[in-house]
């Protein structure tokens, strides 16, 4: 009996757990491989910063395209947690102001412009309709000749100021505006060509940004030394200025407003307006109180415009 039972002992199958062992093990290198070497494409693609493309800046406008530019670094800047990192390129076209906007429209050669609002650019871009200048845009000081100040101190209403001719830019919206409330205007292409123009009377003013007037009059007055300055007198209408991109662009757009909404909370964009080089010397706002102020409506100004959030637009006081 013993020897029976011993023989089938001797015959019982081996164990295998040595080789599911040894399959295990194979099934666990071959992981850790495929973890190793998908896992820095994965740290790729979630490390990668975007690139973000804006105009580089120029000698005639730095300081407004300076503040545009620090701008939106800090609405992206307040949204790298939720969409990533990102880097800033500046690119050079040598074109208007419409021909830049329709660099918009390819990938890959100008990402976000900033530039006055129209329906016509709400239609054929996508805006983040939050204002960047809170109005200021609209709030339109004139540049003139030195030896016409008296005759401009003289002028007291509207009319009086649409019987001379304003230089402004071929495609702004602005020339727009102002023939549409019965201003002469003469559209000049090249920007600094206004100046020439205004120096050699082929029109009588020149209306820019209350933001605008001092950087450029010390930008001008050296190489146009007729250049002056109206006193106290202002055209004013709703001009919101806002970043814009390509319809394609979605994903940049929605950050760009979220990280606006987030300054604005937050009252770091009322900070950066006060501090900016261009934007500061306007403060406190009070000192445009006296000025005599022709306001005039906007007829091409966008529906769904937000007109209803008082803090995204300043005041300057009362309206003669």
């Amino acid at each position: 009996m013993t020897s029976q039972i011993s023989d089938y002992n001797y015959c019982k199958p081996r164990p295998t757990y040595g080789k599911n062992l040894i399959y295990l093990d194979k099934v666990i290198v071959f992981l850790l491989l495929f973890v190793t070497v998908l896992s820095p494409n994965l740290a790729a693609t979630e490390t990668t910063p975007i690139t973000v493309r804006i105009l580089a800046d120029n000698l005639q406008q730095d300081s407004s395209i300076n503040y545009f530019r620090v701008l939106l670094v800090e609405a992206l800047d307040a949204t790298v947690n939720d969409f990533g990192p990102y880097k800033i390129k500046q690119v050079n076209f040598e074109f208007s102001q419409d021909r830049s906007l329709q660099m918009l429209k390819r990938k890959n050669a100008l990402d976000v412009m900033h530039t006055m609002s129209s329906s016509e650019r709400e239609h054929e871009f996508l805006a983040v309709k939050i204002p960047l200048l809170k109005g200021l845009m609209g709030k339109r000081m004139l540049f003139i000749r030195n030896d016409r100040k008296a005759e401009f101190d003289q002028i007291t209403i509207a009319r009086q100021l649409k019987q001379k001719v304003a230089c402004q830019g071929l495609h702004w919206p602005d020339s727009d505006i102002l023939e549409a409330n019965y201003f002469k205007v003469a559209r000049v292409v090249i920007f600094e060509s206004m100046f020439e123009m205004l120096e050699k009377g082929r029109c009588d003013y020149f209306p820019r940004g209350i933001h605008e007037i001092q950087p450029e009059y010390n930008n001008f007055v050296e190489k146009h030394p007729s250049l002056a300055v109206a006193d106290n007198l202002m055209i004013s209408y709703p001009a919101p200025v806002y970043y814009f991109l390509g319809k394609h662009n979605t994903e940049l757009a929605r950050r760009i407003t979220e990280g606006l909404e987030r300054l604005i909370a937050s009252g770091r964009f009322d900070q950066l307006m006060q501090k900016n080089p261009l934007t500061a010397h306007l403060f406190p706002l009070s000192k445009w109180r006296e000025t005599r102020i022709f306001s005039i409506p906007n007829p091409d100004l966008p529906e769904l415009s937000p007109t209803d959030r008082p803090e995204l637009w300043l005041d300057l006081g009362s309206q003669n």
